[in-house]
């Protein structure tokens, strides 16, 4: 996903939990080079980071990697059962000579899971 050269510079990591209908959605992390945080991404604040690299067509988005794994245990105030199984993705998105890694994590109640009944780990 990432360059294989070593990247080198600061990076800032922003994790935030997207909810919809008063549920918890999507739990997310993006990986930011310092550059793009002083720079395109300076006004952002509170806003989700979403709305602008999905609406700005300067951001290129690579292809995803998805992942069916066992729910992190810093996931655990969000999910019951403890032991389940979650789908997830992620890509790098490019602007300029800057790179960003989003990776989303779908809870629970997140609307790709309606209609599919969800698996617990086996013991």
């Amino acid at each position: 996903m990432l360059p294989d050269k070593p990247l080198g510079g600061n990076w800032v990591i922003r994790e935030v939990i997207l909810c919809g209908d008063g549920q918890p959605w999507v739990y997310a992390r993006s990986v930011i080079c310092q550059a793009l945080v002083d720079g395109e991404l300076s006004q952002l604040g509170q806003q989700p980071l979403g709305k602008v690299i999905f609406n700005d067509k300067r951001f290129s988005r690579s292809e995803f990697q998805l992942s069916y794994a066992l729910a992190p245990d810093k996931l655990a105030p969000l999910i019951e059962p403890k032991d389940m199984y979650l789908w997830g993705r992620r890509s790098c998105f490019h602007y300029a000579d800057h790179v960003m890694l989003v990776a989303e994590t779908f809870l629970p109640d997140a609307p790709a899971y309606r209609g599919v009944k969800n698996e617990r780990m086996k013991s």
